[in-house]
């Protein structure tokens, strides 16, 4: 994973992470309509059958946080489980707060806000139900989707109060009272994956599932070698083929995700995409970028191991007098190579670009940076770029990465008003990866006579970008 990834997605995570105040964004239109289902925040829906939507707004990878997050919304809403659906949300920072799944920090990210969001719309309900019988809000209790008043008797489920509940001011995050966790009656229960159920009957939940009125498909032969161009392309043999609709060179200096220059074939079969690739002739400058190898990543490395290291990631004590004095010093070095992410699903993405605008089914860890990409990439706004969030067969930090998008989004756009599915086949897509980095690790220990550690240093190396150490 490139150093730049590693700070756009700090930085991201830092500035957004804290502050995830979704229950004060703006209702859709006609919010307290009575005959459908009524959104009390961007995050729930109250139908009136009583059951509830829940948003699920971060990506799912694998990991659950699309089965998690609604929990943590859920318990605060004091709903039962079973009355509760999970959809998957629009990616909308605007809307939902922070989307980037990365770092294991889902739930620990959303453990306060998504409670709040919650909270948040128990407090509407509760303070609807206290307007309409002229009560204390205090004196109301809520269990399983229902607002009580035990004095009376009286009870109501919150789908009789949602529309009345949807016109009450949200709360300020200060006042509302979170539950303790010896209330918790969904947090830290064993449930079923809300796409359990899909996933075992084989549904489509996947990108590379997704399937459109007259959809293309489209695959790309990218250079060989990371940072290449284009020199020549003879595009007409394949684009006599039966089947191929369009063949496109992928200009990699309007990506700026820096993907290489390749050359994209939509067809009308994704199969016919990728074989018509062998018709393709094309010569590459990429000199340069080959005279990186394995060896010479090796040879660099070894050259830095036998110097003095750059400088200290974390220093306690005086580790070089400890090893100076101590009864054994042993030594040991331990590497590793860079390392595909090999992700189950490889990377895809389908986009339909008509009347400047695009739609995009992505799955992604990082939807809006996909869209900014995306917005650099097509020259268009913002706004018109939509993104469905689509569970991800893997992703491991490698779908940080949204190169695939910007690839789609010129492709679609090649093409408008027929959507077009871009899939990287096997091979591509282990070779054109964000590779996590190679490393060396030079450990010394030093023992006294007793054979106890006294000291300890480990004299790492590792390269980035362009082969330079990070």
């Amino acid at each position: 994973m490139a150093p730049e990834l590693d700070r756009r997605f700090l930085l991201k995570a830092v500035l957004l992470g804290g502050g995830v105040l979704a229950f004060e964004a703006s209702l859709p239109p006609g919010a307290g309509a009575a005959d459908g289902p009524v959104p009390l925040n961007a995050f729930i829906r109250i139908a009136p059958d009583n059951s509830v939507t829940i948003g699920a707004h971060f990506p799912e990878i694998g990991q659950g946080v699309s089965t998690m997050l609604p929990m943590l919304i859920a318990e605060e809403l004091d709903v039962a489980w079973s009355q509760v659906t999970v959809e998957p949300t629009l990616a909308d920072e605007k809307a939902y707060g922070l989307q980037i799944t990365g770092g294991s920090d889902s739930t620990p990210l959303n453990w306060l806000p998504m409670r709040r969001v919650g909270a948040a719309a128990r407090h509407t309900l509760v303070r609807a139900a206290a307007d309409l019988w002229k009560v204390d809000a205090a004196s109301l209790g809520t269990a399983d989707g229902m607002v009580s008043h035990t004095p009376s008797g009286r009870s109501l489920p919150y789908a009789a109060l949602a529309a009345a509940a949807a016109k009450v001011p949200p709360p300020d995050e200060k006042s509302l009272v979170l539950k303790q966790p010896a209330q918790f009656r969904i947090i830290g229960t064993s449930v079923m994956g809300v796409d359990t159920p899909a996933i075992v009957a084989g549904k489509p939940l996947f990108g590379i599932d997704v399937t459109l009125p007259g959809m293309a498909y489209a695959a790309i032969e990218m250079c060989p070698a990371f940072g290449g161009t284009i020199r020549t392309a003879s595009l007409d043999a394949a684009r006599r083929l039966p089947g191929v609709l369009q063949v496109l060179t992928l200009n990699s200096g309007v990506n700026p995700e820096g993907a290489d220059d390749a050359v994209a074939i939509v067809a009308e079969s994704w199969w016919t995409a990728d074989k018509a690739r062998a018709a393709l002739q094309i010569s590459w400058s990429d000199a340069a970028q080959r005279a990186h190898s394995t060896a010479g990543y090796e040879a660099a490395a070894a050259r830095l191991m036998a110097a003095k290291p750059a400088a200290d990631i974390v220093r306690n004590g005086d580790a070089a007098a400890r090893l100076a004095g101590a009864a054994t010093v042993l030594e040991a070095q331990y590497s590793y190579p860079f390392l595909a992410h090999a992700t189950l699903e490889p990377m895809n993405c389908t986009a339909l670009f008509k009347d400047g605008a695009i739609e995009m089914w992505a799955p992604t860890q990082w939807p809006e940076d996909g869209r900014e990409l995306v917005t650099k990439a097509l020259g268009i706004a913002p706004a018109a770029v939509t993104i469905h969030l689509l569970r991800a067969g893997g992703g491991f930090g490698r779908r940080l990465q949204n190169d695939y998008m910007v690839q789609v989004a010129q492709i679609a756009k090649a093409v408008p008003g027929r959507p077009v599915k871009l899939i990287n086949n096997r091979s591509d897509d282990i070779r054109h990866d964000y590779y996590r980095p190679a490393g060396w690790h030079g450990l010394k220990a030093g023992l006294d006579a007793k054979g106890r550690l006294v000291a300890l240093t480990d004299h790492f190396i590792s390269f980035g970008k362009d082969g330079k150490t990070l």
